[in-house]
């Protein structure tokens, strides 16, 4: 069995082009339809899945609820308490996961050819009959306080659990990720169950990839997801923004250090200037040491630890970012010198060097990190969450030589505007004025 652990690790870590593999749109005789990769070269098979609607779906008083709920479908299934499912998994190399996020519940299973027959069945049973033992749950809850507790004694966790309560109060983007000691603890078997429901046929996304063919797949999705509810009834929720232009929220926190992030409404992933706004934060600073935020407060100033940038899409909301941190007296020196870059990459042309290293690295990358049938069915699992064509690699390749330096200013005067920006503060900053000073936050 050792040995198998092994081969199934080594196996899944060998880097190979899968992507050049073609993508092929399949449905099932129940009507589940995949996204499959076929690639015959190693005898592994991962599946990738996820079901819309996430962590922004618990009530108020259950916050935290699905992060559990996720976390409790690999306790125990069937006949199998937790011990003989994870007897179970171990036995035949199987590697099995639930996590819940933000618009999502996200699955993914990765099992040997041979042993795929009993991966399914165990998948079938995590899914359809998840036993939600109140041992399980108790132990679980008391692991979740604790991972509570861990995280509200982290500096760049306050700091984000800030960002997204005030950067997004009143919309439930704004709900724990962890939930409280309070709704932990209030959470009960019935919460799992009516939670379990949530799991669809409608809301169901998948993706596959490795030694499988469509006709195999075909009965593999019946089986394993055929029995879910055909339909379920989700809250609806609503497209949003930022709350808070031109705030400065300071979360006090003792130390010799702080931190920031600076915050934007973003732009959708079906925006005509995403690509630009790809290129165009690769040079200010997506684009670690060669950025220029880096290379500018770091390199040649020595003023910060690290600083990054990066835009992130929700399902009903998109945002654009600048984190940073340093000691406690540079802040004012960080955040004049970042609105110096911003104003910079707005008001002048970037040079013909610095867009063709973004597009060289943007366009490199892009498979770089598809050497695995894990990874691979995990980005065409993204790709369709995103709502993108099976084409995406071709279309983003062209979508990026296509950028302008008039493309980078344009969507730069666009996203990083004086007047939008919402900025967040942890620590004892020096050289800043808060518009909002919190001493705790929840």
């Amino acid at each position: 069995m050792r040995l198998l652990l092994v081969l199934l690790g080594f196996f899944a870590c060998v880097p190979q082009a899968l992507y050049a593999n073609p993508v092929q749109i399949i449905k099932s005789p129940k009507g589940i339809s995949a996204w499959l990769i076929e690639d015959h070269s190693l005898p592994i098979v991962s599946i990738a899945f996820a079901w819309r609607g996430g962590i922004e779906q618990d009530a108020l008083e259950r916050q935290g609820l699905s992060r559990i709920a996720a976390m409790m479908l690999t306790k125990g299934a069937g006949k199998d308490d937790e011990n003989a499912f994870q007897k179970k998994l171990e036995d035949h190399a199987i590697s099995l996961s639930f996590e819940a996020r933000r618009d999502a519940v996200f699955g993914q299973m990765r099992s040997l050819k041979e042993t795929l027959p009993v991966a399914t069945n165990v998948l079938r049973d995590s899914l359809v009959t998840p036993r939600f033992d109140t041992e399980s749950l108790n132990r679980l809850k008391i692991q979740s306080l604790s991972t509570l507790k861990h995280y509200q004694a982290d500096p760049e966790w306050l700091l984000s659990r800030l960002m997204m309560r005030e950067g997004f109060a009143g919309h439930v983007y704004s709900k724990r990720t962890l939930g409280s000691e309070a709704t932990l603890q209030s959470i009960t078997r019935d919460d799992l169950t009516n939670w379990h429901k949530h799991l669809s046929r409608d809301q169901l996304l998948v993706s596959v990839t490795g030694d499988i063919n469509k006709e195999e797949l075909g009965a593999l999705l019946d089986k394993t997801f055929g029995d879910l509810p055909e339909k379920a009834e989700q809250p609806v929720v609503a497209d949003t923004t930022l709350n808070g232009k031109k705030e400065l929220f300071l979360l006090r926190y003792a130390g010799p250090q702080s931190s920031m992030i600076l915050l934007w409404p973003g732009i959708d992933r079906h925006d005509k200037d995403w690509y630009a706004a790809e290129v165009m934060n690769y040079i200010l600073g997506g684009g670690s040491f060669s950025s220029r935020l880096m290379n500018e407060i770091r390199a040649k100033r020595g003023l910060t630890y690290g600083i990054s940038s990066g835009m992130s899409n929700y399902d009903h909301a998109f945002t654009y970012a600048i984190q940073a941190s340093f000691k406690n007296e540079k802040a004012g020196e960080v955040l004049a010198l970042v609105k110096q870059e911003l104003a910079r990459i707005r008001d002048t042309a970037v040079s013909a060097q610095e867009i063709k290293a973004a597009k060289d690295y943007l366009i490199g990358s892009y498979a770089l990190g598809l050497t695995s049938t894990a990874r691979v069915a995990g980005h065409y699992l993204d790709i369709q969450r995103e709502q993108l064509g099976v084409n995406n690699q071709q279309e983003h390749e062209a979508g990026i030589r296509a950028v302008t330096a008039q493309d980078i200013q344009r969507v730069a005067k666009r996203i990083v505007q004086d007047d939008a920006m919402i900025a967040f503060f942890i620590g004892q900053p020096q050289g800043i004025t808060p518009t909002k000073t919190f001493e705790t936050v929840d």
